[in-house]
């Protein structure tokens, strides 16, 4: 996860006027937040939300 998001502001910093921040701090937010819960063990997806 820390290289998608150094390669995602990496590669902004070069197209900075093609896509706004928000828009790449959004994406990254669903794809790591959407990414977590499928990668815990099922015992663990709940206690994931409740914390």
């Amino acid at each position: 996860m820390v290289g998608m998001v150094q390669t995602a502001g990496d590669w902004w910093l070069d197209h900075a006027g093609e896509v706004p921040r928000e828009d790449v701090v959004d994406g990254l937010a669903d794809l790591i937040l959407g990414g977590l819960p499928a990668a815990a063990p099922p015992d663990r997806v709940l206690e994931l939300f409740r914390e």
